[in-house]
């Protein structure tokens, strides 16, 4: 039986990002402007966690909530684990011809 790999363990003051969602329900392609309104959603928005908790939800499991502060955003917003992930660091370029 195969079994899925663990998710990355996020820490407080890790960089983050919600994963990339390229439904857009909201939008139905004969719209005017459905090119537009999907470009936006498909931007993951980016930030740092700021506090990891622990809640109860309605069945009794234990789930996992984060605090994000988002770029731009003046207050953090709670966010399920699983709609997050590990921002990756940019790419640092060395110039090896010296």
């Amino acid at each position: 039986m195969a079994t899925s790999p663990k998710p990355t363990a996020l820490q407080v003051g890790d960089r983050v990002r919600e994963r990339r969602s390229l439904n857009c329900y909201f939008a139905h392609p004969t719209s005017a402007n459905y090119q537009q309104i999907r470009q936006i959603a498909s931007q993951a928005r980016q930030g740092r966690i700021v506090d990891i908790e622990t809640r109860t939800v309605g069945n009794g499991r234990q789930c996992t909530y984060l605090r994000i502060l988002w770029d731009g955003a003046s207050r953090p917003t709670s966010h399920a684990r699983q709609r997050i992930e590990l921002a990756t660091p940019e790419p640092v370029v060395t110039d090896t011809l010296q």
